[in-house]
């Protein structure tokens, strides 16, 4: 018996006619989509249904829902359509059919299967649904599909993409914005002087005095104390601020007393599920004689903060200059200076010093972002890519006048694939490399009119990246493929 279906069947009881007109007031009909997911449902693994089903609600309205029943089901059937109607899924149609539900079901459990262009994509228990989700959202972007945002997004400032989240700097309004990319909706995460007032007592035992200082003279001044999220970090289950203020400090100078502002950085670490943030103060506790660090990049990979320092004393061919080090979260925050990645070939070859020392990292690798040269974090190994790249030229009289005309916009990792993201000759391309066999697979153009362009072209998922354009507050998916 096969049939389908946006009613309650035939195949009823007289005395339960009339919950069935009940019933139809939720039944919908999804429209016409290349993504579905059929669940084929087994009324022996129902003790738990309802929460399952609604979990359903967490997916991407792209999906067509569709769920099958054996025509032996069909006297219970009225139980069954209460616990999905239970569940609130807007979207769905019920098929009975003997030879799909065999194909579909699982022997004693709820089992459901997604379909993209009637592809098979993904198939699994449906008390896996919750971890599947992200998956499926995933899955289901297409090229040309548009995000709309409420404000106006600015990629230059970092962001990331998590879990189908987009985590956006906004140094304007000095938050950090968060969008989920299935439904467009958004929060902002901000600063407030109650959490000002926790990291001075964290930075200064306990004491605010140094806090009542610096705000009672930037108030004789007309200035506002400084208090800005610098940088962030997305982990698989916390979030990470690095955030920077100032303090006065009373030092002798020349023979004299003077008043000096100094800064105050510090990383809050905000768990899954946390509302306030654990406080680590940095502004004394990873400096050295020898180096600083950037307050603008950073990685916590492992329990570990990786900071890209800055060396105080610039020595010209220095090999063993370092540029990313390691340290340990915990109360006690200090540079290791012997935990260090060095930092790329090019800046010794050039002489750039601490300049042009930006990154992006993906996996277990990390590559500077006007050079061919992928290092390892873990093992520290590094490997030249063979790639065609064009080494950046050095202007003699303004460094604002270096003339870049290779640089690394984005990249990830994929098995042993390298994908990259650069600007070259005016335009963006893609590049593709094995690292297993050192060879280049691809290299072809996927954008050029970079005048309509508010900032570089990211990574997406699997095949896609996005476009933010300008004067638009939404963000743009497209194929990667030749144009």
């Amino acid at each position: 018996m096969e049939t389908s279906t946006n009613y309650l069947f035939p195949i009823i009881m007289k005395n339960k006619i009339f919950i069935l007109v009940f019933y139809l007031l939720y039944f919908t009909i999804a429209k016409s989509s290349n993504f579905e997911i059929k669940v084929a449902v087994n009324l022996n693994d129902c003790v738990k249904c309802n929460g399952y089903l609604y979990s359903l609600n967490n997916i991407s309205n792209k999906y067509k829902i569709t769920f099958l029943l054996s025509s032996t089901m069909v006297e219970d059937s009225l139980y069954i359509m209460e616990e999905i109607v239970g569940s609130k899924i807007k979207n769905f149609k019920v098929l009975i059919s003997d030879s799909l539900y065999k194909l579909y079901s699982n022997t004693s459990q709820n089992y459901f299967t997604a379909f993209k262009n009637n592809n098979k994509i993904l198939g699994s228990l449906l008390r896996n649904i919750d971890s599947r989700v992200d998956t499926l959202n995933e899955l289901s972007f297409e090229n040309g599909d548009s995000i709309q945002l409420d404000f106006k997004p600015d990629i230059r400032f970092k962001s990331i993409i998590k879990n189908n989240l987009l985590y956006l700097l906004n140094p304007q309004k000095n938050n950090l914005i968060v969008t989920n990319l299935v439904n467009s909706t958004s929060f902002g995460l901000s600063l407030n002087e109650q959490l000002l007032v926790d990291i001075y007592k964290k930075s200064f035992n306990g004491s605010t005095e140094n806090l009542s200082i610096a705000e009672n003279y930037f108030k004789s001044v007309n200035q506002k104390l400084p208090f800005k999220i610098s940088s962030f970090f997305v982990g698989d289950k916390s979030l990470y601020l690095m955030v920077y203020s100032e303090y006065l400090k009373d030092t002798m100078i020349d023979s004299r007393l003077d008043t000096v502002i100094l800064p105050i950085i510090a990383l809050l670490v905000y768990n899954k599920g946390a509302v306030s943030p654990i406080i680590y103060p940095l502004s004394t506790k990873l400096l050295n004689n020898e180096y600083s660090f950037s307050q603008f990049e950073f990685s916590v990979l492992e329990n570990y903060l990786y900071v890209n320092v800055l060396k105080n004393k610039i020595i010209l061919k220095d090999n063993n200059h370092k540029w990313i080090c390691k340290c340990k979260l915990d109360d006690m925050l200090y540079l290791d200076t012997n935990n260090c990645i060095n930092i790329p070939k090019i800046h010794n070859e050039l002489e750039l010093g601490n300049n042009y020392s930006e990154y992006k990292l993906n996996g277990d690798y990390l590559i500077n972002k006007i050079t061919n040269e992928l290092i390892n974090y873990k093992t520290k190994k590094s490997k030249e890519l063979k790639i065609p790249f064009n080494k950046i030229i050095l202007s003699k009289t303004n460094g604002f006048d270096d003339e870049i005309r290779f640089i690394i916009v984005d990249m990830k990792i994929n098995h042993n694939i390298v994908e990259l993201l650069v600007f070259e000759d005016s335009s963006y391309k893609y590049i593709s490399y094995n690292i297993l066999t050192d060879k280049m697979i691809n290299k072809f153009e996927i954008y050029k009119d970079i005048k309509l362009l508010k900032s570089a072209p990211q990574f997406f998922s699997n095949n896609l990246f996005y476009i933010v354009p300008k004067a638009k507050n939404l963000i743009i998916i497209k194929d990667i493929k030749p144009i």
